[in-house]
């Protein structure tokens, strides 16, 4: 209450020391005629951003003041006496009141349409809850009506399985008194949300298993765009173990590194790189860093990074190294 007492009286000082200065400049400029507007604005903009008449009324008063006190002749003294001071004051201060009686009616009417909204929300969410709350409590119902009626007829595989769907159903109730809780901290903003990444697969294998159990008869398709594919950047294949500043076969070998990763939603689920005679399967990691054996042959060597997502679509990239022959030492003399 008295952060907003001192938000309120903040607004509509600022306001009006900037509509008093906006006059004053108006003053100077010869352009008198305009400083009741600029006052008359100033009152909208302080009923507009305060709570209830009062701020508004009193910001129409001050206003009518100082125009009369700082803006008419004689300047710097009270004239209620000389007639068109007194018309033009009393008009101007019954417009300012007027147009922040309007505005306030205006905020007070959205006020009240949003909170109907949001009662028409929490009546659906209402009814939407009820109809999820009802499912599995008729099955736990049925369930458990079965096993004491049939308790001597049913084996030991079926009561198994229905205890089972008993603890997945009652599992379900207690998630869904869980997030009703949490939405209602939510709306009472006594909760803060905290956001973690999660596999979009995972999250929608886990709403279709559910929504299956609950509709079996239900087909449920899902579909993701063709041009959702792993990404592959930063890719390259450098040579290492070099002898006498060259790449020779059988003492050089191919590091590669990229930077990885798996379509949108979906999780990396195997990396591989062929080449240079070698075939590698390497860690699930967005960073890639891997270094071959050694490359027994001369020539040109392709290296081939494939990686492959949950979705099973795949992306790869080629890169080229070069590698010497390797020449034996040759004595062509020898003197004594």
């Amino acid at each position: 209450m008295a952060k907003n007492v001192i938000r309120n009286t903040a607004v509509a000082l600022l306001t009006l020391v900037a509509a008093c200065v906006l006059s004053m400049i108006f003053q100077r400029l010869d352009v008198e005629e305009d400083i009741t507007t600029v006052f008359v604005f100033a009152v909208f903009i302080i009923s507009l951003l305060t709570e209830g008449y009062l701020y508004g009324i009193l910001s129409a008063v001050i206003g009518m003041f100082a125009i009369n006190f700082a803006f008419t002749y004689s300047f710097f003294s009270f004239d209620f006496i000389t007639p068109i001071n007194v018309i033009s004051g009393v008009i101007m201060l019954a417009v300012a009141v007027m147009t922040g009686m309007l505005t306030t009616k205006i905020k007070t009417y959205e006020a009240a349409t949003l909170e109907s909204e949001r009662e028409k929300m929490r009546a659906n969410l209402l009814r939407a809850v009820s109809h999820d709350l009802r499912t599995p409590l008729t099955s736990i119902y049925s369930a458990t009506s079965v096993l004491r009626e049939g308790k001597n007829t049913l084996t030991e595989a079926q009561k198994d399985a229905m205890l089972l769907n008993i603890q997945k159903d009652s599992e379900w109730l207690i998630r869904m008194v869980e997030n009703l809780l949490s939405v209602t901290r939510i709306e009472n903003e006594t909760m803060r949300i905290s956001k973690t990444p999660t596999i979009l697969d995972e999250l929608i294998d886990s709403s279709v298993a559910k929504f299956s159990q609950r509709y079996p008869n239900q087909n449920v398709d899902v579909t993701v765009p063709e041009d959702i594919v792993p990404q592959i950047a930063d890719y390259a294949v450098a040579g290492t173990g070099e002898k006498a500043g060259a790449l020779l076969a059988g003492y050089a070998k191919a590091q590669i590194r990229a930077e990885i990763q798996p379509g949108q939603g979906a999780a990396l689920k195997k990396v591989t790189v062929t080449g240079g005679g070698y075939t590698s399967t390497l860690r699930n990691d967005a960073g890639v860093l891997h270094e071959t054996g050694v490359l027994k042959t001369e020539g040109e060597h392709t290296f081939t990074l494939t990686v492959t997502d949950s979705r099973g679509r795949t992306a790869s990239e080629s890169r080229n190294l070069t590698v010497l022959p390797y020449t034996v030492p040759v004595i062509q003399s020898l003197q004594a």
